[in-house]
């Protein structure tokens, strides 16, 4: 009797067992398909992601061809008008300020470095991520001082730059960015150094009080790349003066 009962207890795990298996089964087959094993999918999207990055690297690399036509046309235009060159060098100015060209110049170097504290195991964290408004407190210090343009690690910062937190990193214009973060200026050494050390500015109060490593350096060549996008005003238009 007692080995009977053994047998039915063995029997109904073995059921359950069965039951358990067969709705990952099932479960599996709707997420990735019938005749498809996970890791066959995993290769199939990374090459499907491959292709459309190629396609990506592709198209940018076509756009940059066309600008830089149009851009020995409009040169080429320029020799023959003392008034076509003015309006070109005009334009040229707007592209800059506009953040559509790579620029370099005499600046700064700002480097924010996490302040060295203990986090719970298993943390995974940046205290400047998630403070990330000091960034723009500094750029705007930057901005107050004439910089002339501004990157985040590497990124053209312009009215159109947006900075979202995403885990321990930053997107900025689409692009993922982890710390250190360094903000290149381009503009007085003098005055943007001098504007970043005034005592009690977010700057002073990063370093002093909450214990961020910052870092200023004065450079002589600054380089930084244009914005990567195209932007279209959908609601300013052009006032008609006439």
């Amino acid at each position: 009797m007692k080995a009977a009962k053994s047998k039915l207890a063995f029997m109904a795990v073995c059921a359950v067992f069965g039951v358990m298996i067969s709705i990952q089964f099932k479960t599996a087959i709707s997420v990735v398909g019938f005749n498809v094993f996970p890791n066959q999918k995993l290769k199939e999207l990374s090459k499907e992601y491959e292709i459309i990055k190629a396609k990506k690297e592709s198209s940018k690399q076509y756009i940059e061809e066309l600008d830089s036509q149009i851009r020995q046309y409009e040169t080429e235009e320029a020799k023959d008008s003392e008034e076509v060159q003015g309006k070109y060098n005009e334009l040229e100015r707007y592209r800059i300020f506009a953040g559509y060209e790579d620029v370099s110049g005499p600046g700064v170097a700002v480097e924010i470095r996490d302040p060295e504290l203990k986090v719970e195991a298993g943390e995974n964290i940046s205290f400047i991520v998630e403070n990330y408004s000091f960034i723009l407190q500094i750029i705007t210090i930057l901005n107050d001082n004439g910089a002339e343009a501004i990157s985040i690690n590497n990124q053209r910062y312009t009215n159109f730059t947006e900075l979202v937190p995403k885990g321990d990193s930053l997107l900025v214009n689409d692009v993922n960015v982890k710390p250190p973060i360094v903000i290149k200026a381009i503009g007085s050494p003098d005055a943007l150094e001098r504007g970043l050390k005034i005592r009690g500015n977010v700057v002073w109060d990063m370093e002093n009080t909450l214990q961020y490593g910052i870092s200023i350096k004065r450079m002589d060549e600054v380089e930084i790349s244009k914005y990567g996008k195209k932007e279209e005003h959908k609601y300013a238009k052009p006032v008609n003066l006439n």
